[in-house]
């Protein structure tokens, strides 16, 4: 009894490690996975929050009440770049802000679901009255803009 019992943990202990790896390039696979959000901005701007990496809160807050029409109060993303790029020839039209500027953003995907889900933040929501049919948003809030600014990597729109 003894014997077959070793032969069978053996045989356990071989499967295991055999499919450890597996599991690891697996595990490996999920963490690295990115979601890309876009932003529609000024040049300017977009420079600004690559180089610190990091959303600057108060400009966003002081354009949106100088600028009204956002339905609501914070950092508005999407995962559609021609939404993105509309925002920024909206906004950095004319030389504005030295043109415009769309910033890639991209969050670890299981990181960011869990920070949605934690604070009910809506992902890639239909843009109220859009200028374009389909357009989609997903608004941060700004008390919430420094805990995904913890997880995001900011690059300008093009740089690889």
């Amino acid at each position: 009894m003894d014997e077959v019992l070793g032969t069978h943990r053996q045989e356990v202990i071989e499967a295991a490690e055999e499919s450890l790896p597996a599991v690891a390039n697996e595990a490996q696979a999920l963490a690295e996975e990115t979601t890309t959000f876009f932003r529609g901005t000024t040049f300017g701007s977009a420079s600004e929050v690559v180089e610190n990496q990091a959303l600057d809160i108060e400009r966003i807050a002081a354009n949106q009440a100088a600028n009204p029409g956002a339905a609501r109060a914070g950092v508005y993303l999407t995962q559609q770049e021609a939404t993105a790029s509309y925002y920024a020839d909206l906004v950095g039209g004319g030389g504005r802000g030295l043109g415009p500027g769309v910033i890639r953003i991209e969050v670890p995907t299981q990181a960011f679901q869990a920070f949605a889900e934690k604070y009910g933040v809506e992902v890639e929501t239909a843009v109220p009255n859009p200028p374009q049919p389909g357009q989609t948003e997903t608004l941060i809030p700004f008390d919430l803009a420094k805990e995904f600014d913890e997880m995001a990597s900011y690059f300008m729109h093009g740089d690889m």
